[in-house]
């Protein structure tokens, strides 16, 4: 009889160790399909901007004289999104000075 009595709470907390494992492998799964979902609304708008990118590109192909001011354009435009990254991390690099140090 004694052996029965623990078989059934050995079975008992058994099945809340199951059921446990089971509600956090239903949480990982949830954040996992939302991770994927939200991969693919991504690709799908990379490739929708290639398209853009691939279609611009065939036009300036088709049209040279054209072609070299839109080419002008894009570098001018590359320069500028450098030089804005340049700014950006020399703007971090004041603000991380002027901040005091403090000892951990």
């Amino acid at each position: 009889m004694n052996q029965l009595v623990h078989a059934d709470i050995f079975f008992f907390v058994t099945t809340i160790a199951v059921v446990i494992i089971a509600i956090g492998a239903v949480v990982v799964l949830v954040f996992v399909a939302q991770i994927l979902r939200e991969v693919r609304e991504t690709v799908a708008l990379v490739r929708s901007e290639l398209q853009l990118v691939q279609d611009y590109m065939t036009n300036l192909r088709k049209t040279p004289s054209q072609g070299a001011v839109g080419a002008g354009m894009v570098a001018e435009g590359i320069v500028t999104l450098f030089n804005s990254f340049r700014k950006n991390e020399s703007r971090q690099e004041v603000s991380n000075k002027s901040k005091p140090k403090t000892r951990k």
